[in-house]
Order: structure tokens, then C-alpha cells, then sequence
């Protein structure tokens, strides 16, 4: 194999395909990359670790094809070392041979034999979304993405389209997030749980417009541009989180999202072991008070205006959790609405209609 390539179109290439790597495999071919370079200049790079399997294309000006697989890592970590040139790549006796302007490596392959082959899927259902639209959607539900491995169902996001309407939903048990949004020219529905950590990947390290979701019995293909990712579907019932919505408060608070954002920072400074802070509610002088209070340390308190509907309430919330809601939410004003002390608190954004974000209470001591 001989081949020169563009560094930059390179490293976009491997940013991508390194989230197929194993690190923790006893399989060593599972550790490497797959470079296929073919005779018209199309460059095919893939991973997998048996969970998922990444492939991304690029073209370069191919002298030889051939196939090699090397070390996953030490690939990545030297390109990324290289000025912005051209990089070429030569397979010579049993190595392979990088080399940017003045700089030259040798890596020994791994048997290209040995690597799995791409996966070829019969796919039974395949749907075309903005890519941005789902980026602009995850990015408000992928805070509640449970990371506990024991409950893999929660690890999801729950994606429906139905209607033309998308909606991704993501809980942990302690918070629930749900994003909805509208899509033109979409006559399509969809249901399925698509794994979290790897969605997340898909979409933030891609660069086209389109993402493509293909479905089969039990996998996922998601496609963009050149690059295409696929992972097993997460089976099971996804928790009914339309119940777990709380209705009929008795208190809605409006208030500024950067006020309340740097109010709960600040307060949280002191919550060193104890997570919660404490919030109270005032309707007569139109404001929301946070304390925490760390035991042996000392106390935090703040004052932020809000308008109050409803009666005075104090209720206790995890700041983390808390933050992330606040965080997810776009526009200037969000809406906090409380049922009781004792029961969830929902989280909207006064300017976009589709957010919503369910915080467990901690109870008062």
C-alpha cells in the first residue's frame, strides 16, 4: 500500500472511527485500525470493538492499493503530532511507514486478516433528519442519560417520530428530559432506543447535514456523509414518561435563566458532601431564595426575582442535576413549576415549547 493523503482530512476521519477502538478488549486486532486503500483513491478507515463498528471514507491519491491494520492509539496520537502537509503512507515488509514533511514513523501491523469484517445488514426501515436538529435535541436530553450499566434500558434515548414530530426522551430515575421538534417533509415514524454514549458520538463528531437511521432487527445504522456507525438496538420497554410528568401545580415561577444559573453556582460552592440545595418561594415579595448549608463549614444564601404565581413552597433539589436542567434550556426565561415539595419539579423553557426536564426532590431534613 502507498498513499498520500491530506492531515487534516485524515485526523477529521480517525476523530471518527477511533469511537470504535477498544481499549479494554484481550483481543489485540480489536485495538487496531483498518486502512483499505483502493485502486480509484478511495481511502476506507474502520474500528470495531463487537459493540459497534465505525467506518469513514476519504480520497487520496492512491499508488498502490493494499490493506493494513495498525495500532488504533499510537495511529491517532501521531497524526494528530503533524503540521497541516500532506501524509504518506507505506507498507513495507510487515510495517507501516508515516511520514509528514520531516517527520517519519514506523508501526508493525497487526494481521489484516484477523480484523472482523464490516457487518452487512438487511435493513428493514431508513429515515433522513438534519443532522443539527438532532444535535440541537440531544444536547438538551443527554444529561439524563443514565450511565449505570445495570439498568442498560435507561442508558438510551427513547426516539419517536410520529406525526412528522421527533421526540427524544432520556431518564436516569432522578431527572427525565424530553425534547421535541417538528420536521418538514418527513412522512415517516420511528420508535426505538438508540444507545446514548454512541448516538452522542455519532452526532457531535460528524460534520454533514444528513444523519441517516437505518433499522434492522436488532441494530442501528446511522450515516453521515461518509462516515457510518453501527450498534446493536437497545431491546426492552422504555419507561412511560408521559405519566411521570407532573401536572396541576401549585406554584409556577418565572425567572431570568443567567440570574438563576449563577445563583445555583454559587450557592452549590458550599454543598461540599450534601448535594441539595434548598429552595424557597415567596408570592408576596416576587422571589426565589436558595441556601445550602454544609455542616461544620458553613451556609450560602441567595435572593433572585422571579414572578410568582401561586403559594409560597420549599423544596429541595440535587444542584447538579438542577444545573443541567437550567443549562439545557435555550432562550432568556425558564419556567419552574412545583406540584409539592415532595413531588417532581418540571423545568420549560418560556421561549421554546418543547423542552421539558423532570427533577427528582431531595426530602428536607
Amino acid at each position: 500500500m502507498n498513499l498520500v493523503v491530506d492531515k487534516e482530512e485524515l485526523l477529521r476521519s480517525i476523530v471518527v472511527i477511533t469511537k470504535g477502538l477498544s481499549s479494554r478488549s484481550t483481543i489485540p486486532i480489536l485495538s487496531g485500525v483498518r486502512i483499505e486503500a483502493s485502486a480509484d483513491g478511495q481511502v476506507t478507515l474502520s474500528t470495531t470493538d463487537l459493540e459497534i463498528s465505525v467506518r469513514s471514507v476519504i480520497q487520496s491519491r492512491v499508488s498502490e492499493p493494499g490493506v493494513v491494520v495498525v495500532p488504533g492509539r499510537l495511529f491517532s496520537e501521531i497524526i494528530k503530532s503533524f503540521p497541516s502537509a500532506s501524509v504518506s503512507l507505506v507498507v513495507e515488509n510487515n510495517s507501516l511507514q508515516i511520514k509528514c514533511e520531516r517527520s517519519l514513523f514506523t508501526l508493525s501491523t497487526l494481521q489484516s486478516e484477523e480484523f472482523p469484517k464490516f457487518p452487512v445488514l438487511d435493513i428493514s426501515q431508513k429515515i433522513l433528519i438534519p443532522r443539527l436538529v438532532i444535535l440541537e435535541s440531544l444536547q438538551e436530553v443527554n444529561k439524563a442519560i443514565s450511565r449505570d450499566e445495570t439498568r442498560p434500558i435507561l442508558t438510551g434515548i427513547y426516539m419517536t417520530i410520529t406525526d412528522s414530530k421527533l421526540t427524544m426522551v432520556a431518564t436516569d430515575s432522578y431527572r427525565l428530559a424530553v425534547s421535541s421538534v417538528m420536521l418538514e417533509n418527513n412522512n415517516e415514524n420511528l420508535e426505538v432506543i438508540i444507545p446514548g454514549k454512541i448516538f452522542e458520538d455519532v452526532v457531535k463528531s460528524t460534520t454533514g447535514d444528513m444523519l441517516s437511521i437505518a433499522i434492522t432487527d436488532n441494530q442501528i445504522i446511522m450515516d453521515v456523509a461518509k462516515d457510518t456507525f453501527i450498534t446493536r438496538r437497545i431491546e426492552g420497554t422504555f419507561p412511560n414518561y408521559k405519566q411521570l410528568i407532573p401536572t396541576d401545580f401549585q406554584t409556577t415561577l418565572k425567572v431570568n435563566k443567567k440570574d438563576l444559573l449563577e445563583a445555583v453556582k454559587r450557592v452549590a460552592i458550599l454543598t461540599q458532601h450534601n448535594t441539595s440545595i434548598r429552595l424557597m418561594v415567596s408570592t408576596e415579595d416576587n422571589k426565589l431564595t436558595l441556601i445550602s448549608t454544609s455542616q461544620d463549614i458553613g451556609n450560602a444564601k441567595e435572593e433572585v426575582f422571579a414572578e410568582v404565581s401561586g403559594v409560597d413552597v420549599e423544596m429541595a433539589y440535587n444542584h447538579n442535576y438542577l444545573l443541567d436542567g437550567i443549562n439545557a434550556s435555550i432562550g432568556d426565561t425558564i419556567n419552574l413549576n412545583v406540584v409539592s415539595p415532595l413531588k417532581p419539579g418540571l423545568i420549560r423553557s418560556e421561549d421554546r415549547d418543547g423542552y421539558m426536564y423532570v427533577i427528582m426532590p431531595v426530602r428536607i431534613n
